[in-house]
């Protein structure tokens, strides 16, 4: 069953999908990443305009 080109095509359009989501997932991460750093910078300056708990708590986040 293996060597049926339904079967292989089957598998390079799953693989393309599940590469399509995974840098989807990965371009999400590395958003929330930036935005993480830019809200750290903002309350070193003391400029907090993000809510200070809610830092706290995406940090014990981030930590797991």
């Amino acid at each position: 069953m293996s060597s049926s080109p339904y079967f292989s095509l089957f598998n390079g359009a799953l693989l393309k999908w599940v590469s399509k989501e995974f840098l989807i997932i990965k371009n999400l991460l590395s958003f929330i990443e930036w935005l993480i750093k830019l809200l750290e910078w903002n309350c070193e300056r003391g400029t907090p305009w993000f809510p200070y708990y809610l830092l706290k708590m995406i940090k014990k986040l981030r930590a797991l």
